[in-house]
């Protein structure tokens, strides 16, 4: 199966399992061979959203996973003049986030829209960003010497 195919792959997985749930977890998820290894992810502010990703950055370079996959709710609010985080903001969106890099070099950065509609929740239709695009916190997992 090619990079782009386990990636569709795992957003259909993890689109049912909000689906099912009306939720997800954040964790990380390493797959080496036909291993799947789950890491919750758990933090209470940046300077501990830092940490974290620093660890599992340094987890990688030590394990040197075939993939890491890196799942997370989130609100998100285009950028503008207002200053105040999204949290704060009524224009604010919820998305699920997923960063799926590859140690062949692959990146994938996706986000799906939380969709409310009554006492229904669901989630909308990933879209995917190829490559270099997706930056941030809890993306560039491998240390560039691992890609090929």
């Amino acid at each position: 199966m090619n990079p782009k195919q386990f990636a569709e792959q795992e957003l259909k997985k993890i689109t049912e399992a909000f689906n099912e749930q009306g939720m997800i977890d954040t964790a990380v998820y390493f797959f080496k061979d036909d291993n799947r290894f789950a890491i919750p992810v758990t933090f209470n502010n940046e300077a501990q959203k830092v940490a974290v990703e620093q660890g599992v950055k340094d987890m990688v370079k030590r394990a040197m996973p075939d993939t890491v996959i890196y799942v997370s709710e989130a609100w998100a609010a285009w950028l503008n003049d207002d200053p105040r985080m999204p949290t704060d903001r009524p224009d604010r969106i919820e998305v699920v986030v997923v960063q799926i890099e590859f140690k062949t070099g692959e990146k994938y950065g996706c986000a799906a829209d939380i969709i409310r509609n009554g006492g229904n929740i669901h989630l909308g239709e990933f879209k995917i960003v190829e490559g270099e695009q997706a930056q941030g916190l809890f993306t560039d997992f491998y240390p560039p010497s691992s890609v090929n």
